[in-house]
């Protein structure tokens, strides 16, 4: 399943087994987070799920709204006792992550 196109940003939904990968490209920022919150699991999704993986490999640029739609993932997967996975992103990406300390928080892995 792909989202519908926000300019510049997309998400594919993937889901194998009890894992539901979030592929998400383009420009996650304050017009396109609300998409990815509308996109992660709610909890009563999680009994269907053991874990979320969220690839941030295609990401072109990622802000403080983009932030907090991430850390929404991965409170609702704390909630339910499960795990959220992030995918590290190119260098920009990662760079917001580092500054901001979410690397340490977040569980960050280099591939899916």
């Amino acid at each position: 399943m792909t989202s519908e196109p926000i300019t510049g940003f997309s998400i594919d939904a993937i889901q194998e087994g009890r894992v539901l990968t979030l592929r998400l490209s383009g420009e996650l920022d304050i017009a396109s987070a609300p998409a990815l919150e509308d996109a992660a699991p709610e909890p009563r999704d999680w009994e269907h799920l053991d874990s979320v993986v969220v690839d941030l490999r295609s990401l072109a640029f990622l802000d403080s709204s983009g932030l907090r739609a991430l850390f929404v993932i991965d409170t609702r997967a704390r909630e339910a006792g499960r795990r959220a996975r992030f995918v590290h992103g190119p260098r920009a990406v990662r760079r917001i992550f580092e500054v901001t300390a979410l690397d340490e928080r977040l569980d960050m892995v280099d591939e899916p």
